[in-house]
């Protein structure tokens, strides 16, 4: 069979037409790439972008990841340390209820003895 010239285009045509669609989805809410979009005339440039565009929105997710648990870091850190500081606090406390008790205890002897003799 043979192939004209125009029935060999047609193919290109209709790939080219379909990389155009694709990269006017891609890109239409971009401002940066909205005027852009009519420089892109073969399919390898337009994939190229839509390539660059998916790999720097991972990017930003990535990052946002990393800032998400650093964040829930610091809050498991703090809250370590709220506990941390509550213990002693509670073992400072029980140490100074048996002083007080202690003192008491000891004093009240003390009294009972001077006062008995």
């Amino acid at each position: 069979m043979i192939y004209s010239k125009s029935t060999l285009s047609r193919p290109l045509c209709r790939a080219r037409r379909v990389c155009r669609a694709l990269c006017a989805n891609y890109l239409r809410h971009a401002i940066v790439f909205k005027m852009s979009i009519y420089l892109f005339y073969d399919c390898h440039s337009c994939i190229a972008v839509i390539i660059v565009i998916v790999v720097v929105v991972l990017a930003v997710v990535a990052v946002i990841i990393v800032i998400v648990f650093v964040a829930i870091a610091i809050i498991l850190v703090t809250v370590v340390i709220i506990v941390v500081a509550i213990s002693i606090i509670a073992v400072v406390g029980v140490v100074v209820v048996v002083v007080v008790l202690v003192v008491v205890v000891v004093v009240g002897v003390v009294v009972a003895v001077v006062v008995g003799a």
